[in-house]
């Protein structure tokens, strides 16, 4: 067992959590498309812990739902509605931790963008399918990333689920390095996050259970889902998982220390459509 298997284990020790966790995904799973047996399947494995089991039983299924309804068909729709909107047009635009390569296609289709270049830390096999003149895709590490943005200068740049995948110090480096390189830049962020302040503008019913749990409660909730969307529903084995959130305000202050200017905020919360119901924050900041 590795230790970020270890981790979730202890996570799911709290009944609160668990609880949380097991009733959300009933109701996020059935929203997209699952069967009744495959989450009832699912939910078992929460006590068995034999997930590699239930992924070989259930392959299929989890293509058909997962890769290809959620991620080719839902979750275009949703960049449209809750992230494009704030991208301002611009010559050229970075998509960080691009994955498969889907807001970039959504992007090339808007017609407001001369170059989209989606970078990650691997590459994705969708990233052929894409045949978008304006796009074109990159594999760039941590190392590389200082070289690349003066290379691109890029005017926009977009994280779509991508910082809670960093540590906190990287996700640090990463934006103190677009900032003290960049003379002028929009930062475009969509996040799994919840504000402390705030209410959220959209609910499927979840807030009022999941702002019951405390600060810690409610991190472990969406570990344990992004882990549950990651390793177990998409499969994905490479992609780091350190379990490092901030609320909506704690990005807010990260950015301003680092001499962003805040432009917008939005405690979207829990919308319809979702593979698992982390709450959701879009925030965006410039450099001018």
């Amino acid at each position: 067992m590795n230790e970020e298997f270890k981790i979730i284990k202890r996570m799911l020790e709290n009944k609160k959590v668990k609880s949380f966790v097991i009733s959300n995904l009933k109701t996020s799973l059935k929203g997209i498309g699952y069967s009744k047996e495959l989450i009832q399947d699912l939910i078992k494995e929460f006590e068995k812990y034999d997930f590699t089991g239930f992924q070989l039983r259930n392959s299929k299924e989890l293509h058909k739902v997962n890769s290809i309804g959620f991620f080719q068909k839902i979750v275009p729709i949703y960049f449209e509605n809750q992230v494009i909107p704030y991208v301002p047009s611009s010559k050229k635009v970075v998509d960080i931790g691009c994955g498969t390569g889907i807001l970039a296609h959504k992007l090339a289709q808007s017609k407001r963008f001369d170059q989209i270049i989606g970078i990650d830390i691997d590459s994705y096999p969708e990233w052929d399918k894409f045949k978008e003149r304006s796009v074109s895709f990159k594999i760039v590490k941590e190392k590389e990333f200082r070289e690349f943005l003066k290379e691109t200068k890029p005017e926009t740049i977009i994280f779509t689920w991508a910082l809670h995948h960093m540590d906190f110090k990287e996700q640090e480096r990463y934006l103190g390095e677009i900032h003290s390189i960049l003379d002028k830049v929009t930062i475009v962020v969509l996040e799994d996050s919840f504000s402390v302040k705030m209410r959220p503008q959209e609910d499927i019913g979840v807030y009022d259970s999941f702002n019951k749990l405390n600060l810690d409660e409610k991190n472990n909730v969406m570990s344990i889902l992004d882990w549950t969307a990651n390793r177990v529903l998409e499969r994905r084995d490479k992609i780091p998982l350190p379990f490092t959130y901030r609320t909506l305000e704690d990005w807010q202050k990260l950015f301003e220390e680092i001499g962003f200017k805040l432009i917008k905020k939005r405690y979207i919360g829990f919308p319809k459509n979702r593979d698992v119901n982390t709450p959701q924050s879009i925030i965006v900041v410039s450099k001018v």
